[in-house]
């Protein structure tokens, strides 16, 4: 019997294919490929999760309690005794901005946890959560290396303040909003409004950027947030907190530009986010463009604020998750092939550096 070697098949002279030449060279490629693939893709996560680890030990070692943490203190302790959600005995003031870190910081004292410690502890918790979500969005590879490395996202992570809890339930409302989870969506965007007064424009924003089920969405966020403002105005008198009567009322259109050029003075490369937001052809765009237009307003009207950066860092997430799914968007059209066995992510990534070295 006499054989013929065909460009893709070894057949004998009767036409019978024994086996294809390419299928077992594409299969041994494709083998040693996934290996390397794998090793580096190993090593590169090690490399991040160091590079992370070593962020949320730099938080910790620059612990500190901020004036206005004390704030939250004594109507957090006042809470825990029986004596409301009071300052001084009697008076029913919204002194504070945080309700829901100020009613964890009482169910913590109620335990016997002191709120200097607890606040530090849950500070740092939020604070690794937000990294992890964020390892989850998109190649999760620039979020969480950009937050990490912002320098004031580490000082206020551990400041005795809200902040951190509000960058992990915001990244959590984005996380589920990609995925179009609307009930978790919706449980975080409650939350939000709960933490912070810059979380009212959560619902709305995320109203416009579900591409379904946005009906619901309203019915399991609008009637606890009703619940929420009416027992404001009943306990104070007042649905928004006498912080905003006392900073944010009167227009300081001068002083917030000052504060905002600082701020992005500093952080100018997250600038390139509201480029990003423009290329996202995800409908999050709108919630990620939405958030930080708004919030950069209300900053520019309101005059920033006395703490460097702490109020603009919102406004620095979003930016850095839109150039986040911008790049995994960018990589994913341009890089990856799914008629290719072999193209992965890491394919992808050695492509880029590649061009450059």
């Amino acid at each position: 019997m006499r054989w013929k070697i065909h460009s893709e098949h070894v057949c004998s002279t009767d036409g019978a294919c024994i086996f294809s030449i390419d299928e077992g060279i594409t299969d041994n490629t494709h083998t040693k490929s996934a290996e390397s693939n794998r090793y580096f893709f190993m090593n590169w996560k090690r490399f991040i999760t160091f590079i992370l680890a070593l962020a949320l030990v730099h938080a910790f070692q620059m612990s500190w309690l901020c004036d206005d943490a004390f704030l939250s203190f004594r109507y957090a302790e006042h809470l825990s005794q029986g004596k409301g959600l009071v300052f001084n005995e009697g008076e029913y003031v919204e002194g504070y901005s945080n309700f829901l870190w100020t009613v964890m910081l009482a169910l913590g004292i109620a335990l016997g946890i002191e709120p200097e410690v607890l606040s530090i502890i849950m500070g740092l918790f939020f604070f690794s959560g937000t990294l992890m979500v964020l390892s989850k969005i998109g190649k999760g590879l620039l979020a969480p290396l950009s937050v990490a490395a912002i320098y004031h996202m580490r000082v206020f992570a551990t400041s005795g303040l809200e902040s951190s809890l509000f960058w992990f339930l915001l990244v959590c409302v984005i996380s589920t909003l990609l995925t179009n989870r609307y009930k978790i969506c919706a449980f975080f965007s409650v939350l939000c409004v709960f933490c912070r007064p810059e979380g009212m424009v959560v619902i709305p924003l995320v109203f416009f950027s579900l591409p379904s089920n946005r009906t619901r969405f309203l019915l399991y966020t609008l009637v606890p947030t009703a619940i929420y403002f009416l027992w404001k105005f009943w306990y104070f008198g007042d649905f928004l907190p006498n912080t905003y009567w006392a900073k944010g009322s009167e227009p300081r259109w001068e002083q917030g530009s000052q504060y905002l050029s600082l701020v992005f003075g500093m952080y100018g490369l997250c600038t390139l986010g509201w480029v990003a937001c423009f290329r996202i052809s995800s409908p999050v765009k709108r919630f990620l463009l939405g958030f930080s237009f708004v919030l950069t307003l209300q900053l520019w009207k309101g005059g920033g604020g006395f703490m460097y950066a702490r109020l603009a860092l919102p406004i620095i997430l979003c930016l850095v998750i839109s150039m986040e799914l911008w790049a995994s968007q960018y990589i994913s059209k341009k890089y990856y092939h799914p008629d290719k066995r072999n193209n992965t992510l890491i394919d992808s990534i050695k492509k880029i550096f590649s061009n450059f070295f």
